[in-house]
C-alpha cells in the first residue's frame, strides 16, 4: 500500500514535535486526526487552498526519523530513496550465453502486457526467438551507455533500475516487479541504456533479441502509437535531471499518467499571464521560454513546464513557451495533476521547490 494512502499510526509517546511550523502543526493535528496525507491534500483542495508539500513531505520525514509513526511502510519508504554504493548493489554480469532456456509455455507468455498489446503473428515472432534465463541477486542485467537493443521481461522476482547519484554511488528510480519489461527504450528507439538494471531477487528473465526489419515495420502501425508514447515517456523520465531520484512509485505514477500531444516548430504552448491549467513534460523536442518578449531558457527532454501556474504564482503563466523544433510533450491536467501529487508526495515536494526557484528567478530577473 502507498504511503500516502495510509492512514498513520502515532507512537503512543508521542504528542507533538518542536521546531516546526504554524502550517506543519495545522497538517499535524489533521493527519492525528485520522487523515491519510492524500486526505489532508484534499482536504485543503476542497477548501480551495493547495498544500505546501515541501512542508508536509518535511513533516513526515521528521516524524520517520523521530520514531513516531508506527507504520512499517514509512521507514521502508524512505530507506529505498536513500543512495547506496554501486559495489554494494551488484557483483555480477548476466551472462547470455549460459543457464537459458527456450520458452516451452507461448500462451502464458502472450499473456504478459508487453505483449498483449502486439499482434499475435509479431509476439509468436518474438517468442521465438526469446529465451528464458535464470539470474541470481544483484546481478547486471543492463549498463547504462550500452547499445545492445533486446528486451527484457522479469518472470518471477524482481529488480531496480539505478542511476548516478549526484554525491557517489547509485539511485534506486524504479523498482521492477514480476511481467515488468525493461529495456524497451533501446528495443523500440535504438538509444543507448538510459540506467543500470539489477537484479534485487533470485529472478527468471525473459530475454527478446530485437529484430529491427520486423519491428521497424510494426512502428508504422497507428495501433502501436500509444505504446511507443509511453515508453518514450518512461526513456524521457529516466534521462530527466528532475525526475531521476524520485522514489519508484513516483516514476510509475508518472509513466501513466496524462496524455501524449505534439507541438509543431514554432507553436505557441501558452502565453505569459494567462491561466494555466496543465502542466507538461517534455518527451521529446525543446522549447524556447519567453519572459517579458525576451528568451530566458531552453527546456529540452525531460524537462518540466507549466507547473508555476499549478504550484506558485495563483494559476498565472509567468511567461511564454514556445515549441523550438516539433516537440512531443506529456500533458496534465491541474485536477490530475493535483491529485498526482497528493498520492506522489515526494514528487509533489520535489515539483513544488522547483516551481518556487523557477519564480524567484523570475522576480529577480524583472528586478
Amino acid at each position: 500500500m502507498k504511503i500516502e494512502k495510509e492512514i498513520i499510526s502515532f507512537s503512543e509517546q508521542f504528542s507533538t514535535l518542536s521546531g516546526i511550523s504554524d502550517l506543519q502543526k495545522l497538517y499535524l493535528q489533521i493527519l492525528q486526526g485520522g487523515k491519510s496525507i492524500e486526505g489532508v491534500v484534499d482536504h485543503f483542495l476542497k477548501q480551495g487552498w493547495l498544500v505546501n508539500f515541501s512542508e508536509l513531505y518535511d513533516l513526515i520525514s521528521r516524524l520517520t526519523e523521530g520514531r513516531a509513526i508506527r507504520n512499517a511502510s514509512f521507514y521502508q519508504y524512505f530507506d529505498k530513496i536513500k543512495p547506496a554504493s554501486e559495489r554494494s548493489i551488484w557483483n555480477s554480469l548476466i551472462d547470455l550465453n549460459l543457464t537459458s532456456s527456450p520458452v516451452v509455455s507461448m500462451r502464458l507468455m502472450r499473456e504478459l502486457p508487453f505483449f498483449r498489446s502486439l499482434e499475435p503473428k509479431l509476439t509468436d515472432l518474438f517468442l521465438s526467438k526469446a529465451s528464458i534465463h535464470h539470474v541470481a541477486p544483484k546481478t547486471l542485467l543492463c549498463r547504462q551507455g550500452d547499445t545492445t537493443r533486446d528486451l527484457y521481461v522479469i518472470l518471477k522476482g524482481t529488480a531496480g533500475v539505478y542511476k548516478p547519484h549526484a554525491h557517489g554511488g547509485k539511485y534506486l528510480i524504479a523498482t521492477l516487479a514480476q511481467n515488468s519489461a525493461f529495456g524497451e527504450g533501446a528495443f523500440l528507439l535504438g538509444n543507448p541504456r538510459a540506467a543500470d538494471v539489477i537484479s534485487l531477487s533470485d529472478c527468471n528473465v525473459l530475454r527478446v533479441p530485437c529484430i529491427p526489419e520486423v519491428f521497424d515495420q510494426f512502428l508504422k502501425r497507428e495501433k502501436a502509437q500509444s505504446l511507443q508514447y509511453r515508453f518514450w515517456v518512461q526513456h524521457a523520465l529516466l534521462k530527466s535531471e528532475t525526475f531521476k531520484e524520485v522514489p519508484p512509485d513516483c516514476f510509475d505514477a508518472l509513466t501513466l499518467c496524462g496524455r501524449c500531444v505534439c507541438a509543431s516548430e514554432g507553436q505557441v504552448l501558452f502565453n505569459q499571464g494567462e491561466e494555466g491549467r496543465s502542466a507538461y513534460i517534455v518527451i521529446q523536442g525543446s522549447l524556447v521560454v519567453n519572459q517579458n518578449g525576451q528568451n530566458i531558457g531552453v527546456i529540452s527532454q525531460g524537462g518540466v513546464l507549466g507547473e508555476i501556474a499549478l504550484l506558485a504564482n495563483q494559476g498565472i503563466r509567468s511567461a511564454s513557451v514556445i515549441s523550438q523544433k516539433e516537440s512531443l510533450l506529456l500533458e496534465i491536467n491541474q485536477n490530475e495533476f493535483y491529485r498526482l501529487l497528493a498520492q506522489n508526495i515526494f514528487l509533489g515536494k520535489i515539483l513544488q521547490e522547483l516551481a518556487i526557484q523557477r519564480l524567484a528567478k523570475d522576480q529577480q530577473r524583472a528586478a
